[in-house]
């Protein structure tokens, strides 16, 4: 690894713990009970991966509960749920065992690029607008992807792997789609009052739903268009 992607990564996980102090710090969870439902939830969402055909890398359904966190829960929940994602991506079903240092990029990565998210998207639609939840999880879903997606592609062309814009090409064919449909599921969630009966896994359910179109939808994308440089 090179010097310039060894920093990039460097400063990431400096980034993310700052974060991680700054939410332990204002820490004021008005529903513990709901908010560990919904990170039991997230765990459980993040281990169902979809592998992006011509990208080395995969997404999971859990930035759903991911989203839902920023219209349920304030910031630092947010943070909290981000970074637990970050830590089961990292380490479930990987195709070999990860190193300590991509283990804590990635938790690093999913940390800070959710608390930039949650705060971007609380700013540009702020409490009492129309249509507030619907929007902001819908603005959200479109940051929380392009923010992911620049960050990983700036490290792969750091690291030589690949071009920058051919990488954000792939990503942005196989990916947005999950995203922004991804948005209006959780607003669904949120609206619905449904995470209040996360004890019961309902809040799976539509999610599920939702993963496993999308899972057929790339499976039939990738046998018709093996590349979209092409």
């Amino acid at each position: 690894m090179n010097w310039k992607a060894n920093w990039y990564i460097r400063a990431m996980i400096g980034l993310a713990a700052i974060a991680a102090a700054t939410a332990i710090g204002t820490w004021h969870g008005s529903d513990p009970g709901l908010f560990v439902l919904c990170a039991v939830l997230a765990v459980a969402a993040n281990t169902w991966k979809i592998w992006i055909p011509n990208v080395d890398g995969n997404v999971s359904a859990g930035f759903v509960f991911l989203l839902i966190a920023m219209g349920q829960f304030g910031w630092s929940e947010t943070v909290a749920i981000a970074a637990l994602s970050g830590i089961v991506q990292a380490l479930f079903r990987k195709k070999t065992r990860p190193k300590p240092i991509q283990v804590a990029f990635n938790t690093s990565l999913v940390t800070v690029v959710g608390a930039a998210t949650h705060v971007i998207a609380l700013w540009a639609v702020p409490d009492g607008s129309p249509f507030a939840i619907l929007s902001r999880l819908a603005l959200a879903s479109v940051i929380l992807f392009v923010l992911n997606s620049l960050a990983v592609s700036f490290l792969l062309y750091l690291m030589g792997k690949a071009s920058l814009r051919d990488t954000m090409r792939q990503i942005q064919f196989w990916v947005a789609p999950y995203y922004v449909t991804g948005g209006v599921v959780a607003a669904a969630v949120v609206e619905s009052n449904l995470l209040s009966a996360a004890w019961t896994g309902l809040p799976l359910l539509p999610v599920m739903a939702f993963a496993h179109l999308y899972r057929r939808h790339v499976t039939e994308m990738a046998s018709r268009a093996p590349s979209v440089n092409k």
